[in-house]
């Protein structure tokens, strides 16, 4: 899907035409380039950019004071070339060139010669929100490509990883534009990779039990039931994925991308758009340190809420540590603590299907719920060890300050 890049204006006088559309018309100079055959200076208004172009030869004079060109930005200037040629409005592909910045785009004629220019993004063009959002695209949609390939483990692993980053910043992305349609769709989405999400839960649990050097959790039963609970989440996955559509959501995704654009830089001003992204990171850093306050050894309820803040206080700072207060150095910290409080997830998982496992003897049953108890609480206690850790003390300082 396209969008407006630019409308190109040709001036006699660069500075003067610049100091006119800044001065009176109240545009913002955005980037100035040059090179041995003109001189362009971009301005930019209320959505709007302006592109001032003033040639050097003389040849060119006759074009002052006329727009020498309408420009798009297209996620994908190959397919872009393809379809003006399928659609006839050309007969050759028009071949790729570097503009002074570096970006590939090429020009093109309209139905009546209109000189049009179509242009890669650059990094420079986007706020650093949308950098964030178009990296998480990228990032689901590799995690995806890979999971097609080959479905196994780690594959999962890799895929809902990428989609809670991705679920991470359209968050933020929502409270600036709605879009009903990419909710609706995240939601039959999530259904899915609650599906995945059960079939690694089986995959750690049976790599636990049969690595473990405790004869108490030897239990063939409980394997068993396992192995058969992951095939029928595998063949529920596979009935999922026949009507999930990805593409379809990979689509909504990028047309919302260009919505966002459009609406970041027509209804916000920079202190607007960055209040908008504080409040949200604000409350996941309230969400962790009232988790973090609240973990106790016996209740791993109260464990999973933490690992969930963590994951978006961490997620955030990934993404957008050029916004946001929250040092980088401490997204390693709270992966270590996120790692900590998944392993005793894990086992509290494991404990509830101990208890409904059938075919095991109450006596040998109390004893596996006894022992994961006992390694669940000597794991909650060197999570709340490392809570009290100096290295940790800025981290919950920026947290707890933003909960007052």
């Amino acid at each position: 899907m396209l969008s407006i890049a630019h409308l190109s204006l040709v001036v006699s006088n660069i500075e003067r035409s610049v100091g006119f559309y800044t001065a009176r018309l109240g545009f913002v100079e955005k980037e100035r380039s040059a090179n041995e055959r003109l001189t362009l200076c971009l301005l930019s208004k209320d959505g709007l950019d302006l592109e001032l172009i003033c040639y050097r030869d003389d040849a060119m004079r006759h074009r002052i004071g006329s727009f020498d060109h309408l420009a798009f930005f297209s996620p994908d200037l190959e397919s872009c070339c393809q379809g003006l040629q399928n659609d006839g409005f050309i007969d050759t592909l028009p071949e790729l060139r570097s503009s002074p910045d570096g970006r590939r785009l090429f020009f093109t004629a309209g139905p009546d010669r209109e000189r049009l220019e179509f242009m890669d993004r650059h990094p420079a063009d986007l706020h650093p929100l949308e950098q964030a959002l178009s990296e998480r695209i990228d990032g689901y949609i590799e995690a995806w490509q890979r999971f097609e390939d080959k479905q196994n483990s780690n594959r999962i692993h890799d895929l809902r990883v990428a989609t809670r980053r991705l679920d991470i910043i359209t968050a933020y992305c929502q409270d600036l534009l709605k879009n009903k349609k990419l909710l609706r769709k995240q939601k039959k989405m999530r259904r899915l990779f609650s599906i995945m999400g059960r079939i690694r839960d089986c995959q750690v649990e049976l790599d636990f039990l049969r690595n473990t050097d405790d004869a108490l959790l030897d239990s063939r039963t409980l394997i068993t039931a396992l192995e058969t609970e992951e095939e029928n989440m595998v063949h529920k996955l596979k009935r999922r994925l026949a009507s999930a559509d990805p593409d379809s959501y990979t689509s909504i995704l990028r047309k919302y991308q260009i919505r966002l654009h459009a609406a970041i830089y027509s209804r916000y001003n920079e202190a607007g758009l960055n209040k908008a992204i504080s409040c949200r990171y604000d409350k996941y850093l309230r969400q962790l340190a009232s988790s973090r306050s609240s973990i106790q050894p016996g209740q791993p309820r109260s464990v999973h809420r933490f690992r969930i803040a963590a994951k978006k206080v961490r997620y955030s700072v990934e993404a957008l540590h050029s916004l946001l207060a929250l040092p980088v150095d401490n997204v390693e910290l709270l992966r270590i603590l996120q790692d900590q409080a998944g392993q005793i997830q894990d086992l509290a998982t494991l404990a509830s299907k101990v208890e409904k496992c059938g075919g095991i003897k109450a006596g040998t049953r109390q004893l596996m719920l006894n022992l994961l108890s006992e390694q669940r609480s000597s794991l909650t206690d060197g999570l709340q060890a490392l809570l009290g850790q100096d290295e940790y003390a800025a981290l919950w300082a920026t947290a707890e300050t933003e909960a007052d």
